[in-house]
């Protein structure tokens, strides 16, 4: 089988918001550029950390933003620059979706949510606690399996069907054995 790749869609909300965010930061970034001719030391150091800090931040937000996901033979992965999440899809146990309003009155616990995607830990009365990996809220899929994953692919119901066969696949490769 070869991998599925599902890109991660992206939502008008998420693209507005980037392009604000990346406004807003580099011009704090172009007034922190003016404090290097400010003659007190003390003041350039603390504006290049800060500079230093937003650029980093700009540059990780992206790296570690869901890029897509893709489905193998042994796991789906969320495709990221950085650190790519593998989910062995045998621990995958249920998915559903996709389903509308899924992650609303969610909790933001520890991640992003609005730079180039939303992503990390959240909570909600209804899934507890789960990973959020998704650039657009619009059609999200949850992935359960020892973790609860809420993804968001172009193509929701082809990505749910293809990964249903996958796993089915996955777990008789398994049982064979």
């Amino acid at each position: 089988m070869t991998p599925s790749l599902f890109k991660a869609e992206w939502s008008t909300l998420l693209i507005l918001s980037t392009i604000v965010l990346s406004i807003v930061l580099l011009t704090a970034s172009f007034f922190l550029l003016k404090t290097f001719s400010v003659p007190a030391t003390g003041t350039r150091i603390m504006g290049v950390l800060v500079l230093i800090t937003l650029f980093v931040t700009m540059i990780l937000s992206y790296l570690l933003s869901p890029q897509g996901y893709s489905i193998g033979e042994e796991s789906l992965t969320i495709v990221r620059q950085l650190k790519p999440i593998t989910i062995p899809l045998v621990d995958i146990t249920e998915v559903e979706g996709p389903t509308p309003g899924l992650t609303y009155g969610s909790i933001r616990l520890l991640g992003n949510d609005g730079l180039w995607g939303r992503y990390g830990k959240y909570q909600s009365a209804r899934l507890g606690p789960y990973y959020l990996y998704v650039r657009s809220g619009k059609n999200p899929v949850l992935v359960q399996g020892p973790q609860k994953y809420v993804v968001g692919p172009e193509r929701p119901q082809e990505f749910v069907k293809t990964l249903n066969q996958a796993i089915a696949a996955a777990k008789a490769r398994r049982n064979v054995k």
